[in-house]
């Protein structure tokens, strides 16, 4: 009974031993199974990316960065543009008050003929401006009208040099030069003028 007793006791540990060898695998599911999308970009790489279940991943459409540039710059030139455009119209007509006074008394005193007058009275306004095309245009009118044809003409392109930028001064300066050159009899220059004038 002794005997049996042990060889019972034997076969029993080892059907446990040998039993540990069939033991089917556990799956660990205490953390949820996280699944991955690739992404395809529109340069064509393909990006993985771990999305959660149920999540819809939507490629989006990149504009190309070389359009966008280009329109940026395109607006900044725009803006740009119209910002010097503003300043140089704000410049044409900012002119010193005490010229302009005598700007005016100068055309009073061309208009009643009295052309002396007038030419000391512009030379006055060209010390105080003596960039101002429109002291140049009122200087060469009142030679014009004492028939110095020759100074009109050299007061009136002085003034056109310093009028550069500004397409209305160009083109009253042009047309003042063929009025000149009309009254001294140079058709031939004064058409050659009016086609200047033209070109504002």
């Amino acid at each position: 009974m002794r005997k049996l007793g042990l060889l019972a006791c034997t076969l029993i540990l080892t059907g446990c031993v040998g039993g540990g060898k069939n033991i089917a695998p556990i799956e660990d599911r205490s953390r949820p199974v996280v699944p991955r999308a690739q992404v395809s970009p529109p340069s064509g790489s393909i990006i993985d990316a771990p999305v959660e279940s149920g999540v819809t991943v939507n490629a989006i459409d990149h504009q190309p960065v070389q359009q966008v540039t280009q329109r940026a710059q395109s607006g900044t030139e725009s803006t740009n543009e119209r910002w010097v455009t503003a300043r140089a119209a704000e410049r044409e007509h900012r002119v010193n008050p005490a010229v302009v006074a005598l700007l005016d008394s100068a055309r009073t005193q061309t208009r009643s003929g009295s052309y002396s007058a007038a030419a000391s009275t512009l030379e006055r306004a060209q010390r105080i401006a003596p960039r101002e095309p429109e002291v140049y245009y009122e200087m060469s009118r009142v030679r014009m009208k004492a028939g110095e044809w020759q100074q009109a003409e050299q007061l009136a392109l002085k003034g056109v040099q310093l009028s550069a930028g500004s397409a209305p001064m160009m083109k009253k300066l042009w047309n003042l030069i063929a009025d000149i050159r009309d009254d001294a009899g140079d058709r031939t220059g004064a058409q050659r003028a009016r086609i200047k004038a033209r070109r504002y």
